[in-house]
């Protein structure tokens, strides 16, 4: 609900900056009554068409002008960027940040039983993306056969990533204890 409230919270932000400098209407052949800060389109629409930035990334699959984090910090910390825009910035990154944490460490947390199945176009059924078994335990799946000498990898999830703020997410049930421990320097 908190990550809701937050995207929530900056995409307004972000819509009412853009709808004051007019990124509505036509984007590419569709038309856009909202503005959404997570289109790539209508942020670089804003960037490179309105403010008349210069690109100086470009992505890899389209080549066209990238609006990723790291582009939108290097802009963000232009010294003649206006401070207007620097909080409109900061809002469309914070959406992004709020989008991203909830797909990927609140959404998948749910219960596997609870999961009502999904279906692509062609009528095949997605796999279960939810990590929480109906016990209500997390089994990640641990490896230390890798190139880099007495280190573990973790994935589904990777508990070795975890963010702060997700940290109370996990906890080991009465009686136990999580230990974790870095064993990198042991050859």
């Amino acid at each position: 609900q908190i990550l809701n409230g937050e995207a929530t919270k900056f995409a307004g932000l972000a819509r009412r900056y853009a709808h004051e400098h007019g990124v509505t209407g036509k984007v590419g052949k569709t038309r856009i009554d909202l503005f959404k800060p997570g289109s790539d389109k209508q942020v670089a629409k804003l960037l490179f068409d309105v403010w008349k930035i210069i690109p100086t990334r470009f992505s890899e699959e389209t080549s066209q002008p990238s609006v990723d984090d790291e582009t939108l910090r290097e802009i963000i910390t232009s010294p003649d960027l206006p401070e207007d825009r620097r909080l409109f910035l900061d809002a469309i990154r914070r959406y992004r940040r709020a989008r991203k944490a909830k797909s990927t460490f609140v959404t998948p947390m749910q219960r596997r039983d609870l999961w009502v199945p999904e279906f692509t176009k062609d009528g095949r059924q997605k796999p279960n993306p939810n990590l929480c078994w109906e016990d209500g335990r997390i089994r990640s799946s641990w490896c230390a056969l890798m190139t880099s000498v007495s280190r573990l990898s973790s994935k589904g999830p990777n508990l070795q990533n975890v963010p702060p703020r997700f940290r109370d997410i996990f906890c080991a049930p009465p009686g136990h204890v999580l230990v974790g421990g870095d064993v990198d320097q042991f050859h």
